[in-house]
């Protein structure tokens, strides 16, 4: 059995150093933020169960992680943190200074000596070995997430590490972290301990003004090496081919970070009845809550008119804004189609684009690219973009598919450089690139 221990987001005693026994304190934002960043962090796992301690702030941490992954939570009073009885709500000065005998005595032996009122940690590793035994019952080969405190996964590592548990207090688990062990049948597996995922911040991107188009460090050109580290921008990019569940698996995150309040920007347009019916069914899709904006073009002006209270906004996709920036450049006109279009003419011998109509092009990309970075530093709300990698299929047969690809690619490169995270989406699987 794989078990994944996740230690609940901050509380205000967290941040204030009082000890939280089975007093029930809530969140803070920041913890929010953890337990919804352990949400992204978890959502490529396959989760057979999730169990949590009963106290509030870890429900409310399983909470948070359960509904991207479509989970029940089972609470489980086991899991939670040590009694400490009558110095809940104490910092260690405090004790030093009003209770230094017991406090020195439990400190020398916390297996034996109970805080006033409270429990040994003894009691606490019967209790959460229990449980760990019945998790094994039900889920031999499965993997369960614990959402619990720091006490009871101090002692479970000092149990499957054979430390004694006078030391259990050496272990570092901060809040919103997550402790990765295996309990095979050749012995116990420590993965990971205390792993906390970046929370999403956001700042303003660096702007591409007098970079010439021509030159080979155009914006859509990533140059490496003596290039400033790109700052962290609200973006988070899922990629994957055709039917390969990205928009699924994207829907699922703004579901997570939004709930009900979240902005929908639809880049694609019915040209034809084939096309009616795919938009259409990918509206059924979603959440009827959810607002629509449809944005084919100027998508970064649509999304800062449209925001209003929106708490995540969803685009998709990328690759038809970029398509359709690309096509308008290349004078197609009202249908938004060069005359030739992205595929070969039937029987006829595609044109060469001549270089002025490429650079033209790629500035139309690199507007689009700029104002949607630009609005995720704005908005200060997770951006979520969806696109198709295209780069792995067949070269394409003609000069304005090929500098679409091209464009694309490049365009990936410069989100991803800017994204807070990058998930790339393969047979339904998420595969987080960049976290």
């Amino acid at each position: 059995m794989r078990l994944i221990l996740i230690r609940h987001g901050e509380t205000t005693w967290n941040a204030q150093g009082k000890l939280q026994g089975w007093v029930d304190i809530p969140l803070t934002p920041a913890g929010r933020a953890q337990a919804d960043a352990l949400a992204r962090m978890l959502a490529c796992e396959r989760i057979d169960a999730l169990v949590t301690s009963d106290l509030r702030r870890a429900q409310e941490t399983a909470g948070r992680i359960a509904e991207p992954l479509g989970l029940a939570v089972r609470t489980d009073p086991r899991w939670r943190e040590l009694n400490f009885g009558a110095w809940e709500g104490k910092t260690y000065a405090e004790l030093e200074q009003h209770d230094a005998q017991t406090f020195a005595a439990w400190q020398s032996d916390p297996v034996t000596v109970a805080p006033p009122g409270g429990e040994t940690v003894a009691r606490l590793a019967g209790r959460v070995d229990q449980a760990v035994a019945d998790l094994r019952r039900c889920h031999p080969a499965g993997t369960v997430v614990v959402v619990t405190h720091g006490g009871p996964i101090r002692v479970l590592l000092c149990q499957v590490l054979g430390v004694d548990l006078r030391h259990h207090h050496r272990w570092a688990i901060g809040p919103g972290s997550l402790t990765d062990i295996v309990l095979g049948p050749h012995g116990p597996e420590v993965l990971r301990v205390n792993v906390a995922p970046p929370t999403p911040a956001v700042s303003t991107p660096p702007a591409a003004a007098g970079v010439p188009l021509h030159d080979t460090r155009s914006r859509l050109h990533p140059v490496a090496g003596n290039e400033p580290a790109p700052p962290d921008a609200g973006l988070i990019l899922v990629l994957g081919g055709a039917r390969s569940g990205k928009s699924r698996f994207a829907q699922r995150l703004a579901a997570r970070l939004g709930g009900d309040r979240v902005l929908f920007v639809a880049t694609a347009e019915a040209r034809d009845a084939e096309m009616a019916r795919r938009i259409a069914a990918h509206r059924a899709e979603r959440p009827a809550a959810w607002r629509t904006v449809e944005a084919p073009r100027h998508t970064a002006a649509r999304i800062r008119d449209e925001l209003g209270d929106a708490r995540a906004v969803l685009l998709d996709c990328f690759t038809l804004l970029v398509s359709n920036a690309m096509l308008d450049s290349l004078g197609a006109g009202h249908g938004g189609r060069s005359s030739q279009g992205i595929d070969a003419p039937p029987g006829g011998r595609a044109e060469e684009l001549p270089e002025a109509a490429g650079v033209a092009a790629e500035q139309a990309v690199v507007d689009e690219v700029d104002a949607l970075l630009a609005v995720a530093a704005e908005i200060r709300r997770p951006l979520i973009v969806v696109s198709n990698e295209v780069g792995w299929g067949l070269v394409p047969p003609t000069p304005v598919g090929r500098l679409y690809r091209d464009l694309l690619g490049r365009a990936h490169q410069i989100l991803a450089r800017h994204a807070a995270a990058v998930y790339l989406v393969v047979a339904g699987i998420p595969i987080p690139v960049r976290e």
